[in-house]
């Protein structure tokens, strides 16, 4: 049998280290695809805020607020 473990343990090495890159890559695209999706709602939300404002100083009954909302 041969005891030269050299190699293998870089083998090993270079597998864990592709784990480890694989992992943050993952990590780090999350983390841009979660912050571009909060911009995206936080954006949403504000313009449905201002259009709600917008819509309620205007005021009205149901019907009129129905009929605005078809058109």
């Amino acid at each position: 049998m041969l005891n030269n473990t050299k190699g293998s343990t870089l083998i090993e090495a270079l597998f864990a280290f592709s784990i480890y890159v694989v992992v943050l890559v993952m990590f780090v695209s999350l983390m841009t695809t979660l912050n571009k999706t909060s911009v995206t709602l936080a954006k949403k939300q504000k313009e449905t805020i201002q259009y709600e404002e917008s819509y309620g100083d205007e005021g009205g009954d149901a019907k009129s607020m129905l009929e605005k909302a078809l058109k």
